[in-house]
């Protein structure tokens, strides 16, 4: 097949990305993120309200990445809510999701797309196809992504970047906005390509209003990974002074003897690691399901959406 004729057998009237996990080979450092965040304001917390009724223990990083996995697909402030019954503050979520966004700015930066994700953007681009980044991330955040060396190596491929907005979020509320700007007199399917179950149950349930073509993308995590991604954020929290001033710096490297005296050691343990068990995925509701080590996997997917219906 000509790089011609290959680039007109996508029949798709748009195509809609989760950012980490799917274009940027980040999950396990989105996990651990949440994991460090969670538990230096926990500590934080526990330092300047000395009065209050504290937990017993405090919630490990192996606990923390655990929780962050299973609830993949949900954001930041979300999946804090959601482990709130240990938190003592109610901004708790909010104050985890701004220590977040500090973090994952400079150690996101790190992380690589996978081989092939912005080539078939650019030939899916010039096959009229329109793409769309879907995130929870709130609009400025991912707004300010785009700008930035790796979010430029993108840019020129998409049509939109849709973050969190006021009243306007990922899910139902960005498929309806891509439909309603990719509509054609011949309906053909939006696609939509996401590594999280959560993500692909929220797509299953607007399917048919919004003629989507439901991709799970399973890429497939080594433990190692995890260890990589632990070393980048203790690197990039010692290498840059407003995260050394951060809770991230003050409360983690003071608390760590303590912690680990309870019972809930600081650093990661890979051994008890719960990965995604990729068949959740088709279980889910996904269409097609594509499985592969980050080398291979966009070059799986390019095939799979090649393939004649």
């Amino acid at each position: 097949m000509s790089e011609a004729d290959s680039r007109k057998s996508f029949k798709f009237s748009a195509a809609v990305w989760i950012r980490d996990g799917v274009l940027i080979d980040r999950m396990p450092l989105n996990a651990l993120a949440f994991a460090y965040c969670y538990q230096a304001v926990l500590l934080k917390q526990i330092h300047t309200n000395p009065h209050h009724s504290l937990p017993r223990t405090i919630p490990s990083i192996s606990t923390l990445t655990n929780f962050a996995l299973a609830k993949s697909g949900i954001s930041c402030a979300d999946k804090a809510g959601a482990f709130g019954e240990k938190a003592i503050s109610d901004d708790t979520p909010t104050q985890v999701a701004a220590l977040y966004n500090q973090l994952c700015a400079v150690a996101g930066s790190k992380c690589q797309y996978f081989p092939g994700a912005i080539d078939l953007l650019k030939d899916l681009q010039q096959a009229g196809v329109q793409n769309f980044i879907s995130s929870a991330l709130e609009q400025e955040v991912l707004d300010h992504w785009l700008t930035s060396k790796q979010g430029l190596a993108l840019a020129p491929y998409l049509a939109e970047n849709l973050g969190k907005r006021k009243d306007f979020a990922k899910g139902k509320d960005h498929f309806a906005h891509v439909a309603k700007l990719t509509q054609r007199q011949i309906p053909e399917p939006i696609l939509y390509v996401a590594d999280a179950r959560q993500e692909i149950m929220q797509a299953k349930s607007c399917q048919t209003s919004f003629n989507l073509l439901i991709v799970g993308f399973a890429h497939c995590l080594k433990r190692e990974k995890f260890a990589q991604a632990d070393e980048l954020i203790l690197t990039s929290i010692n290498e840059h002074r407003h995260l050394r001033e951060s809770a991230l710096g003050v409360y983690l490297n003071n608390e760590a003897g303590r912690a680990e005296e309870q019972g809930s050691p600081l650093k990661l343990s890979l051994k008890v690691l719960e990965l995604p068990d990729d068949s959740g995925l088709a279980g889910a509701g996904a269409d097609l399901l594509v499985e592969g080590a980050g080398s291979e996997i966009f070059n799986l997917l390019r095939q799979k959406l090649q393939a004649p219906s």
